[in-house]
């Protein structure tokens, strides 16, 4: 009986200790968020591109056109949401605090998660930020609600599965400049290779077709709810965040 007790409280102390521990992880993540330049001057600049997008976008013809507007900001956010998420993980190991945050309790993948979710927040929040766009767009004539929910599915989806990619970069480097070339490197091929990899031999290609991620956005272009396409996006994301958690392990035990 006596036993079942001493378990019963250790399994308590257990969970508080790891509780207490991603409590402290999450507030501190929160905090330097809110007190980050970087941040705000993140979330102004996903929000000034967006709209100056819009304003150009009506500019020529006097309408908006949501799945050009859509293509345009997905591929200028991309490259943002690299730089959001290189510094990451690896500004914790320039700073030499990476092994103190690998000592806690805390697992590898809860910290992972937990250092995405904050900076995925902010993504979120600037895109909730443009969406009064659409009270200004809905005066130019009668614009289709379906558009409007795929064009920031699309838009969330996209920035999302990107974030995940920082972080894996991220991860695997040691330094913030390190992680936002190699991530950099990464934007530029997916925008330059974009359709075109006859010339890439027959088992890369398939590797690098999974990671390109503009292709995939065609369907929503169109018009087009596509679930599969969804699952590859949230699919993507899982594995560079699953990729992620190794590299930090290796960090652990490296």
């Amino acid at each position: 009986m006596w036993l079942d007790a001493i378990k019963t409280s250790k399994a308590r102390d257990d969970f508080y200790l790891k509780w207490s521990a991603w409590n402290g992880l999450l507030r501190k993540e929160v905090l330097l968020a809110l007190r980050s330049t970087v941040t705000y001057l993140a979330v102004g600049v996903y929000v000034m591109i967006y709209y100056l997008l819009v304003y150009v976008n009506i500019l020529g013809t006097g309408r908006i056109a949501f799945f050009e507007l859509t293509e345009a900001y997905i591929v200028m956010s991309l490259f943002l949401n690299i730089l959001l998420a290189a510094p990451v993980v690896a500004r914790e190991e320039r700073r030499g605090t990476l092994q103190w945050l690998l000592s806690t309790p805390l697992k590898e993948s809860t910290i992972i998660v937990t250092k995405y979710t904050v900076i995925a927040g902010v993504y979120v929040v600037s895109i909730v930020l443009t969406m009064p766009s659409y009270l200004y767009i809905s005066r130019l004539g009668n614009i289709p609600i379906l558009e409007w929910i795929l064009h920031y599915a699309l838009i969330i989806l996209f920035g999302l599965s990107t974030l995940a990619f920082g972080v894996m970069c991220s991860s695997a480097a040691r330094r913030e400049i390190t992680a936002a070339l190699l991530g950099l490197a990464f934007a530029l091929i997916i925008v330059f290779l974009n359709g075109s990899l006859s010339f890439i031999p027959g088992g890369w290609r398939e590797v690098i077709a999974f990671l390109i991620l503009l292709p995939r956005v065609e369907p929503f272009l169109a018009g087009i709810f596509d679930v599969e396409i969804v699952g590859y996006y949230l699919i993507y994301l899982v594995i560079c965040l699953v990729v992620s958690i190794y590299l930090l392990k290796r960090k652990r035990w490296g």
